[in-house]
């Protein structure tokens, strides 16, 4: 087999096999301008970016090969666009890691119906009473291309969405305090909170969530799954 055949069929080899049974930890930040704003525009959607951070052992080593370009690609195609962030080995573990920043949006949308948008993941913002409701939409369509995809380069690419952690940052960057009030099955700030967490976020203060297994799993299997619900309330108080 000559050089040039050889690389063909190798680089995507280890394009595959990079992601073969690796990590997938996603982050996001949302704005609470963004959601309060969302519902005055009757619908129109505003970007959100997220980091999708890629664990696996040597996998620092092909930000600057073709295979790493092969994964981002991947990632573009149930995103609206991807690039890579960088890759850095981890000192004191035996994983390396790859960062790609992907690019997403947050809508209102009319109905409550769930429905899985165009995307691999989005957020979705609904008006309730004197709040306003975040949800995590999951496309297990585009999520099971991407996994054909990476299968093309390599049968023994199977990245598993309960494999994933998805962590969203809620940040009030309004001038007058924001309450929240967590949905169940969360990490909040990173304690374990199995009852709804009800805080207060002054301006510029943030509140992380991170999705417990079981709210995970629910995503994965229902294509939606609650955040939290954000209301806002006087300075006075």
């Amino acid at each position: 087999m000559s050089m040039l055949k050889r690389t063909k069929y190798i680089y995507p080899f280890l394009a595959g096999l990079a992601l073969s049974g690796c990590d997938q930890n996603v982050t996001a930040t949302l704005y609470t301008s963004d959601i309060q704003g969302m519902i005055e525009t009757h619908g129109k959607s505003v970007p959100v970016d997220i980091t999708i951070e890629v664990l696996e052992s040597g996998i620092d080593k092909q930000c600057a090969k073709p295979e790493g370009k092969m994964i981002v690609d991947a990632v573009a195609s149930v995103f609206e666009s991807a690039s890579l962030i960088g890759c850095e080995d981890i000192s004191g573990s035996i994983n390396d890691r790859m960062l790609i920043k992907a690019r997403t949006v947050l809508d209102a949308p009319a109905s409550p119906e769930v429905e899985p948008g165009k995307f691999l993941l989005h957020f979705s913002t609904f008006k309730e009473d004197k709040s306003h409701f975040i949800v995590a939409r999951f496309n297990a369509e585009a999520y099971s291309a991407l996994q054909q995809q990476l299968q093309k380069m390599n049968m023994m690419a199977r990245p598993k969405f309960e494999d994933a952690s998805m962590t969203i940052t809620i940040e009030n960057d309004m001038r007058e305090p924001a309450a929240i009030y967590t949905s169940t099955g969360l990490f909040v700030d990173g304690v374990p909170a199995d009852q709804n967490v009800e805080a207060k976020l002054a301006s510029r203060q943030k509140m992380t969530i991170k999705l417990g297994d079981v709210k995970q799993s629910f995503l994965g299997k229902n294509g939606w799954a609650g955040i939290a619900n954000i209301g806002h309330s006087p300075s006075s108080n």
